[in-house]
């Protein structure tokens, strides 16, 4: 009987196979299965959702995607539609596609904020960016790229930068943008979400890191007019219809109506299609409901466990919890965070090194140092894993703690 042996340097060769080849299945698998679409205000795929008699129906409204990832980097070379299209297809959210003949379906002031919903159905990180264009596209307009390109990109409230990071989590994010000092009887709000899920290098010869590189795309159109500050109506009444069911950012089960102008009166919804949000979703995603506690090393909320086969020793987590509050954090032991009610930020051993080394750690236990006292103060940051995602610093430290930074920030000390 003969028997088979691999030599170790096979052994290792096949499993990293193997891994290459799950990994591009599940890469492949959520090609298929992502879904995204901008809700409010509707977008142009959309609006027969919203019942508008004249609007043509688009089932796959949730996937303008450019084609998806090969189509876009592979033949197209990063190029995409206006608003989601192939690039090299016929452009139908663009002029004169059937779907973008519909007129404004929502008004807004100049220089106010517009309230925005976004749905995703899968965790595929990344950020969002707006865009307008205060033209609307036509035989005067045939180049809508070119119009968003040219204009800066909208701030938007949360973050108080032109990016949005939804973080690991799927489902509704609310958020409000800022328009522009600016007034358009017809205008186009561009909103394109850069996914972050595939892992490419930055630049030759250069480490590879989640988020860099090409990235799944999807870009939505929707038409709006701004007025000029105390104008009560567009120019051409013509232009935009009567007042139309809208949605707004509720905490209800499913998603609730109002009518403009009158924006106290409520009305059931009549679509062909309604999404279900969940009770627990927050009116403003960026910030905890409960206005959670700062995270600190000597908080009450602080947890702390055992790692890998540390899990198997008894009473592991009281000695972890222990012994990184004394000063003395291994990250090869423990692992600790401060837990909130439906998620948690993670704790980087050298807080609690900061913690104990100060002179007074129960002073600085009561009262975190979420602001420079020293040289070196507690911060939330991105996690090593994010640390190349350009402006994500500023979005930890803006939004934390919440939920939405949960995988992709941590509390650490800065400089």
């Amino acid at each position: 009987m003969k028997f088979l042996f691999l030599k170790k340097s096979s052994t290792r060769f096949y499993s990293n196979a193997c891994l290459a080849l799950a990994l591009t299945a599940s890469l492949l698998l959520h090609d298929v299965t992502a879904r995204a679409r901008l809700i409010e205000p509707p977008m142009r795929s959309s609006y027969w959702r919203e019942g508008v008699p004249e609007a043509a129906v688009n089932s796959h409204d949730e996937l303008l995607n450019c084609g998806g990832y090969e189509y876009q980097w592979t033949r197209g070379k990063g190029k995409c539609g206006a608003c989601g299209d192939r690039f090299d297809g016929f452009l139908e959210n663009e002029y004169p596609g059937k779907y973008s003949m519909v007129p404004p379906q929502r008004v807004y002031t100049s220089g106010g904020e517009m309230n925005v919903t976004v749905y995703t159905n899968a965790n595929m990180l990344g950020y969002f960016v707006f865009r307008l264009c205060t033209s609307r596209d036509g035989p005067h307009l045939l180049d809508l790229n070119e119009c968003f390109t040219r204009m800066n990109p909208l701030i938007i409230k949360e973050t108080k930068t032109d990016r949005y990071y939804p973080g690991s989590k799927k489902g509704f994010h609310d958020l409000h943008v800022i328009l522009p000092k600016t007034d358009c009887d017809q205008c186009i709000l561009q909103w394109t979400y850069v996914t972050g899920y595939r892992e490419h290098s930055p630049k030759p010869n250069c480490e590879a890191c989640l988020g860099c590189g090409p990235q799944e795309t999807y870009v939505n159109c929707a038409d709006i007019s701004i007025l000029r500050e105390g104008a009560t109506s567009v120019t051409d009444p013509e232009s935009v219809p009567p007042a139309r069911p809208i949605i707004t950012t509720t905490t209800t089960t499913t998603i609730s109506t109002t009518r403009r102008p009158a924006a106290s009166t409520t009305t059931p919804r009549s679509t062909t299609s309604q999404l279900t949000r969940p009770a627990s979703t927050p009116k403003t995603t960026t910030r905890a409901p409960d206005s959670p506690a700062s995270c600190s090393p000597m908080a009450p909320h602080v947890v702390c466990e055992p790692r890998g086969i540390h899990k198997l020793i008894a009473e592991m987590d009281t000695w972890c919890l222990r012994t990184c509050q004394s000063g003395r954090c291994r990250a090869d032991f423990c692992s600790c965070y401060c837990k909130y009610p439906t998620y948690k930020i993670y704790i980087e051993p050298a807080a609690f090194d900061y913690i104990a080394s100060l002179k007074h750690p129960s002073s600085a236990a009561a009262v975190p140092s979420m602001t420079p006292m020293s040289s070196k103060h507690l911060c939330y940051k991105a996690t090593p894993l994010w640390s190349k995602t350009p402006g994500l610093n500023g979005w930890c430290s803006y939004n934390c703690p919440s939920e939405w930074c949960e995988d992709m920030c941590s509390l650490q000390v800065c400089p």
